[in-house]
């Protein structure tokens, strides 16, 4: 653990959090990073637009999206709310997926997406239904406009690293997505 003022922790911890903009709403049960500490890949991982190209490059395999769990409900106060700008009780799809090599089977990385359904267009949520490499690839192969804005990372009790991003699709937050990464994949 390095001392609170060490300026190396402190510039790795600059250059990364500046891409996210709300970095001081992070849950409170996530951890600080020590960025320094992690590896090339995590870091990359943080601040990437492209979770499931970048695993593919790192692995050279395809990865694919195995849904675990996906179903509606009602959303209840909270932080959830807010970066999805929806009153409480709103209703949202939470979608489960694990991001896995489609030879080796070995899981990569953990997703949770909440999805508005009013701020989807059809052809995208056709497309996150079908597309087995997940929502940034339906994204891209239905050619509808977006952008990311990184929010906050940390990491779980146990270290792994987690983002939360959402997805704004004519201008409203439509997809608020939190993604795990594990032991970086030999």
């Amino acid at each position: 653990m390095r001392a609170a003022g060490d300026s190396r922790d402190s510039g790795a911890r600059t250059v990364i959090s500046r891409h996210f903009r709300a970095q001081p709403l992070r849950p409170a049960h996530l951890d600080d990073l020590e960025i320094e500490l992690l590896s090339p890949y995590h870091r990359a991982l943080l601040v990437c637009e492209a979770t499931t190209r970048l695993i593919e490059a790192h692995v050279l395999e395809g990865v694919r999206a195995s849904p675990t769990a996906q179903y509606s409900a009602p959303l209840s106060m909270g932080g959830d709310c807010a970066q999805l700008r929806v009153p409480p009780g709103s209703t949202v799809v939470t979608r489960s997926v694990d991001l896995v090599g489609a030879s080796s089977g070995r899981r990569y990385a953990m997703a949770r997406s909440l999805l508005v359904p009013g701020r989807i267009p059809a052809p995208l949520a056709r497309g996150i239904a079908e597309e087995a490499a997940g929502i940034g690839s339906a994204l891209h192969a239905c050619g509808v406009e977006s952008r990311r804005e990184l929010l906050w990372y940390g990491g779980e009790a146990d270290g792994t690293p987690t983002r939360t991003y959402r997805i704004v699709i004519e201008g409203e937050p439509a997809i608020l997505i939190t993604e795990w990464f594990p032991a970086v994949p030999g």
